[in-house]
């Protein structure tokens, strides 16, 4: 996720990574990419804190 965020924010995406849907191997892993994702390219949210429009 990190490195798909961070490509998504330099062609000018703002990416939302939602901290409680990342998957990862080592806990280090998750918190290494929660801790730099908001500096790098976007923000860091919960699901819960989400809201989605209808179409």
């Amino acid at each position: 996720m990190l490195h798909t965020g961070g490509s998504a924010g330099v062609r000018d995406f703002r990416p939302i990574m939602v901290e409680d849907c990342i998957g990862a191997i080592e806990d280090e892993h998750k918190e290494y990419a929660v801790d730099h994702a908001g500096w790098l390219f976007g923000e860091v949210r919960e699901m819960d804190d989400l809201e989605f429009a209808s179409a």
